[in-house]
């Protein structure tokens, strides 16, 4: 069987507190549909090329800076599983999302705290079995950290994104 192409479809910027780019995480489609995902970081011994590895960089979550903005605001908080999921509630509901760059295997002790710090925050899980798994570990750890977190998960689809589909007639 033929090796397939892959295409560079997005590229996921990760940025610390000021807005400084940590990390990238690449989203490739092959010609099957199928995806995959791969990371790099800004070379420091170059700033115009990148390291295909993260190494020991600090992982955030996605969109921090607006992140923590919407937190001193004491906005809700939404958190869903994918920058594809994040990028569709910011587009089609103005609503700010954050994800982790690994997804239901990302999650890390420095996510908890700061979104514990919230005012609440909305889960929106995936619709299997890890993605449910997942929101509901999350939730725990919130609000075992005393903040207060509420999981949805869509009786439709399997994410975010495939739900906002189906409510724009795709």
């Amino acid at each position: 069987m033929p090796k397939q192409k892959k295409k560079l479809v997005k590229v996921y910027k990760y940025h610390d507190e000021d807005g400084n780019v940590l990390y990238e995480k690449l989203r490739y489609q092959y010609e099957d549909g199928k995806k995959s995902f791969a990371h790099r970081r800004p070379d420091p011994d170059n700033p115009t090329q990148y390291r295909y590895d993260l190494k020991d960089t600090r992982k955030v979550l996605y969109r921090l800076p607006e992140l923590l903005k919407a937190i001193a605001n004491n906005d809700v908080v939404w958190l869903v599983e994918g920058e594809k999921d994040a990028d569709t509630m910011l587009e089609k509901f103005d609503i700010p999302a954050t994800t982790m760059t690994n997804g239901a295997n990302g999650w890390q002790p420095d996510y908890t705290m700061t979104l514990a710090a919230a005012t609440a925050v909305c889960i929106i899980a995936d619709n299997d079995d890890p993605g449910k798994k997942h929101a509901i570990t999350v939730r725990d750890e919130i609000i075992a950290a005393g903040g207060v977190a509420t999981v949805y998960v869509s009786k439709h689809a399997k994410d975010i994104s495939d739900h906002a589909a189906i409510d724009a007639g795709a």
